[in-house]
């Protein structure tokens, strides 16, 4: 009983800190939500939900169909945290994710009582709908890149892992090989208006994002969306590599945390899902 008691429990402290952000979204005046502690307040909080309770859930047998729905609005809440997005937007999704919390809770009145057994040896390699989609279709896809991809999916379930550094390294491979693919260097640099950022020589991956999601036609917002994750992506990672030649200390050189490269993956699982197009595949594929 203890275990599942800790289960609901993770559950409802991540309701707690949804009601928090909520509240304090609701406080702010602006338009536009700019303030950096509301906007890390949404990514911690995303955290949470990946990290502790969606396992919870996981364990309490919450179907696979109502994590799904419930991960696509925490992957939308990740993404408006990386840009200046309007207030409105954020309580749009807060409100898809109460929607979401009653199919949840639903399933779970069935579910009390029953005995649940799932341990780490037997979890799947790819515990979320999101994952083993952007999986799969990798596979199919680019073969290497879907082997970077898995291989961060490992990584992550060795919780006693003393370094996370190649790790942060192969999920940026995998982000870039499937940009390389879907827009070469070529076909962006053709493009009308053009120009290359300062200090490279070829296209940046926000660049390339930006070119296939307007050939695409898709909405500005979801462009703008994708450009920042895949800009934090692009910065953090590249600045941890950098500063394994700048700095000597012992935890540069041991990598990042696990957390930190948790953080990471949902901006590259947000860049993934929107350039294979997750969010778009029918429920029946799954």
């Amino acid at each position: 009983m203890e275990g599942r008691e800790a289960d609901f429990a993770a559950w409802e402290s991540l309701w707690d800190r949804i009601d928090t952000f909520a509240s304090a979204l609701s406080r702010s005046k602006a338009t536009n939500v700019n303030a950096a502690a509301l906007r890390r307040a949404a990514r911690n909080l995303v955290q949470s939900y990946f990290g502790e309770a969606r396992i919870a859930l996981q364990r309490l047998g919450t179907s696979e169909e109502h994590l799904h729905d419930f991960d696509v609005e925490m992957q939308r809440l990740i993404g408006l945290s990386t840009g200046l997005n309007s207030r409105v937007s954020y309580q749009k999704t807060l409100r898809a994710l109460k929607s979401r919390r009653k199919q949840i809770e639903t399933g779970l009145e069935f579910l009390i009582g029953a005995e649940v057994q799932t341990t780490a040896t037997t979890a799947p390699l790819a515990s979320g709908r999101i994952e083993a989609a952007i999986l799969k279709t990798l596979q199919t896809m680019l073969p290497n890149a879907a082997k970077s991809y898995e291989q961060v999916l490992v990584d992550l379930q060795e919780k006693s892992r003393k370094s996370y550094r190649g790790t942060a390294a192969e999920l940026r491979e995998a982000v870039r090989e499937l940009l390389d693919h879907l827009a070469p260097d070529s076909e962006v640099m053709k493009a009308p208006g053009f120009k290359l950022e300062e200090g490279l020589d070829g296209p940046s991956m926000k660049q390339k994002v930006r070119f296939i999601l307007r050939a695409r036609r898709s909405t500005d917002p979801a462009r703008q969306t994708a450009e920042n994750a895949v800009q934090h992506l692009d910065d953090n990672i590249a600045s941890l590599g950098r500063s394994v030649y700048t700095r000597g200390s012992v935890d540069v050189h041991t990598g990042r945390s696990r957390e930190e490269i948790l953080n990471f993956k949902m901006y590259a699982d947000a860049v993934l899902g929107e350039l294979l197009e997750i969010h778009k595949t029918p429920s029946s594929e799954q």
